[in-house]
């Protein structure tokens, strides 16, 4: 099981896999990888997360990565802190279903929105205002202290 680290509440964990023949030989698969994700004790975490492809020419300098996908799935409101969390990546090949798993833990800290992305400062009459979005998309009105 492979160790995807430790993150904060509004961060992004990378989901990849490199799809691969059980000898071992990268191979693009029936259809997109999915990943399901579950709480230790086994309660799914959402809905599966479909993965992209990553690399369609697949190769890197030695002509062999191939067949990855990758997606970065942000840790928001549905994710506790100081919990583990089990990824299940499941992929079809030649009709035949193949699975890997791997495992993160969430930290106490963070913002469920994720990270600031964007950020404008906006002069009305009565202040001056600080207008920004973040990461799941929300735009946030703030101004400072008087």
């Amino acid at each position: 099981m492979r160790y995807l680290g430790r993150h904060q509440i509004g961060d992004s964990v990378p989901l990849g896999i490199q799809c691969v023949t059980p000898a071992g030989v990268p191979t693009m698969p029936d259809s997109a990888p999915v990943a399901l994700i579950y709480t230790a004790a086994g309660a799914a975490v959402g809905s599966s997360v479909s993965l992209p492809i990553h690399d369609r020419r697949g190769h890197d300098t030695a002509g062999t990565l191939g067949a990855f996908f990758l997606k970065r799935e942000l840790l928001g409101s549905n994710y506790a802190t100081d919990t583990r969390y089990v990824v299940i990546y499941q992929f079809i090949i030649s009709a035949v279903t193949y699975h890997e798993a791997a495992l993160f833990e969430t930290l106490a800290g963070g913002d469920a929105d994720g990270t600031v992305v964007g950020l404008d400062g906006v002069g009305l009459p009565d202040a001056e205002y600080v207008l920004y979005e973040t990461e799941s998309g929300n735009l946030v009105k703030g101004r400072g202290p008087e």
